[in-house]
């Protein structure tokens, strides 16, 4: 799922699956370059910060391990 707040956006992305999930994802409207911060909880995992991700042309790729909740966010705006 995906939200705006302000100049934000916000993704969560839970992989409640056994396997790890390697997804694209395009923001729409969105067409900055940047990094997006990262947060993880899992089985292993509180609130852990990942590295940042990078951002080019309004999507980014990343990879989601099995049984966790995934947060990034990023400066980006209209």
């Amino acid at each position: 799922t995906a939200y705006r707040d302000g100049g934000r956006v916000i993704v969560v992305a839970v992989n409640d699956g056994a396997d790890e999930r390697s997804v694209t994802i395009r923001l729409a409207n969105e067409r900055a370059a940047g990094q997006m911060t990262a947060v993880r909880t899992s089985a292993t995992e509180d609130w852990a910060a990942l590295p940042p991700v990078a951002v080019s042309a309004g999507a980014f790729s990343t990879t989601f391990p099995a049984g966790s909740v995934t947060t990034l966010t990023t400066g980006l705006g209209r």
